[in-house]
């Protein structure tokens, strides 16, 4: 996969097609369909990259929201019922 890897993303998308084709010109139908694949895996790695990022960020949101609720939580003397209505609510609105 480190191969691959570095063919997508190292070399570049049109060295890397023509290099595929040249060690797959034994398997000319096979020769003919990598670059495709190539560009599908390419693609589809950015994309995967992209939710992971996203994933991320959204994880980093929720860790500081959480983070600044905390104080009002101590702070309000509320009962642990109370607690888990407001709570609730917080899910309930950011949800």
């Amino acid at each position: 996969m480190a191969l691959l890897t570095t063919l997508i993303f190292g070399i570049g998308p049109s060295v890397a097609k023509a290099l595929l084709k040249s060690v797959l010109k034994d398997h000319p139908l096979i020769g003919e369909i990598a670059p495709d694949l190539l560009d599908l895996l390419r693609d589809g790695a950015k994309g995967e990259r992209t939710r992971r990022d996203e994933g991320g960020r959204i994880t980093a949101i929720g860790e500081s929201v959480a983070a600044r609720l905390i104080p009002l939580f101590d702070d309000a003397g509320l009962t642990d019922i109370e607690r888990a209505a407001v709570l609730r609510e917080v899910l309930l609105t950011v949800g």
